[in-house]
């Protein structure tokens, strides 16, 4: 099994950005592919796009709904945990938790309760 860990942190990482779940882990869902392997995502989390003085991109609450449909087309994906925190990085606090907004909660429960991951 591969293990993995990652995170979009938005406007909070000046190097990578806004990504997406499936540019954060793409690369080790290829390296599963490759090797025949199942993968386990021990940590997963987003930030609202405007944390860090963004904005005006690709919302949180689309984030969690392109990574369940990414999810979903990867069966490899045994198993994802999300970070339901306060991180620290590069001096900021980027947050993690699910309800920093509420598009981002309904977004979040709208994919935990499809059938796939029930």
């Amino acid at each position: 099994m591969v293990g993995v860990d990652g995170y979009n942190r938005g406007h909070c990482d000046p190097i990578h950005g806004w990504r997406s779940f499936q540019e954060i882990f793409g690369g080790a869902h290829n390296v599963a592919q490759r090797r025949g392997l199942n993968m386990f995502i021990g940590e997963f989390g987003c930030v609202e796009d405007t944390d860090c003085g963004g904005g005006g991109g690709q919302s949180k609450a689309e984030w969690f709904l392109q990574a369940g449909k990414t999810i979903r087309s990867w069966p490899r994906v045994k198993a994802a945990v999300y970070t339901h925190a306060e991180g620290s990085f590069l001096g900021t606090t980027p947050d993690y938790w699910i309800d920093t907004s509420r598009s981002s909660l309904h977004a979040y429960r709208e994919v935990g309760l499809r059938p796939y991951f029930l």
